[in-house]
């Protein structure tokens, strides 16, 4: 398993973090087709790998479509069902710094399988398809492979 946090992710477009620090942040503001997430990963192992994300969407905006890709192979997906909870407002015992992000309670999706060769690339999440307001909020990619 191969945890792909957005900490480590790069937002192209009006993609934008939850909060300047990146360590406990995720991707908010993701509305556009022209919008992108990647991750410069290293593949040690080809093979098929089934992909899940953390994510949060308004139930309005739910059944956008969403593409992976890495190297020639890709991925599509619905972000569905709608998952909207609410910031977690009694973590702290003092006021939070604006630079941390206030965190909620992300839902696991599975988005398929994927065939990865083993190298080096960029591995591209981006909307194909956007029929509500937003894509999505997202906090992780996880890769497992497959035995």
């Amino acid at each position: 398993m191969t945890p792909l946090p957005a900490r480590d992710g790069v937002a192209h477009g009006d993609i934008r973090r939850s909060a300047g620090a990146p360590n406990s942040s995720y991707f908010v503001n993701w509305k556009s087709p022209t919008d992108s997430i990647t991750w410069d990963i290293d593949v040690h192992t080809t093979g098929e790998y089934d992909v899940t994300i953390l994510y949060t969407c308004p139930e309005a905006d739910a059944g956008a479509t969403v593409e992976l890709s890495f190297n020639g192979s890709r991925l599509s997906g619905k972000v569905a069902p709608g998952w909207n909870p609410p910031l977690y407002t009694n973590q702290d015992t003092i006021p939070r710094p604006l630079v941390e992000s206030q965190m909620k309670e992300f839902r696991p999706l599975k988005l398929g399988t994927i065939k990865l060769a083993s190298g080096r690339g960029q591995l591209t999440l981006r909307a194909t398809e956007v029929p509500g307001r937003s894509v999505m909020d997202l906090r992780q990619v996880m890769l497992t492979l497959r035995p």
